[in-house]
C-alpha cells in the first residue's frame, strides 16, 4: 500500500492483496482532491473527535483527515451503540468517544456468539 506519511494507513480500503508464485505488475498514481469550502459545500477536513481518539494512539505521528476513515468509524459506533462492542477486525479502532459526556473508553470486542 502507497500512501502519503500523514495518512492513516487504511489497508482495508486501499490494501491489495497479490498471490505468492506470481509476476506482479502494479502502477500508482498521486491523486489528490480539494473540496469545496462553505458556501458551497459543508464539507471540510477538520479532525472530529472520535478521528482524534483514534490518532491519540500515535503520538510522535501527525496525521490528516481521510474519508475513507469515516467510513471506518461510523459503522464501528453504530454496531457499538447497537451491540454494545465492536468489529474484533477494527484492532486500529478500538477507542470510542462517548458524545453524551466526551468520555474515551476502549470498546469490547464481539465474539462470534453476541447476537
Amino acid at each position: 500500500m502507497v500512501h502519503d506519511n500523514t495518512q492513516f494507513p487504511m489497508i482495508e480500503f486501499a490494501g491489495r492483496a497479490l498471490t505468492t508464485g506470481f509476476k506482479h505488475r502494479m502502477t500508482y498514481s498521486k491523486k489528490t482532491i480539494f473540496y469545496l469550502r462553505s458556501p458551497y459545500t459543508a464539507c471540510n477536513d477538520e479532525i472530529s473527535p472520535i478521528m482524534q481518539t483514534m490518532f491519540n494512539k500515535y503520538p510522535d505521528v501527525e496525521y490528516v483527515y481521510l474519508e475513507d476513515i469515516s467510513y471506518d468509524l461510523c459503522p464501528k459506533v453504530y454496531t457499538y451503540y447497537t451491540c454494545g462492542c465492536i468489529d474484533p477486525k477494527q484492532w486500529n479502532a478500538r477507542s470510542i468517544l462517548l458524545p453524551q459526556n466526551e468520555t474515551i473508553i476502549v470498546a469490547p470486542l464481539c465474539h462470534i456468539s453476541d447476537t
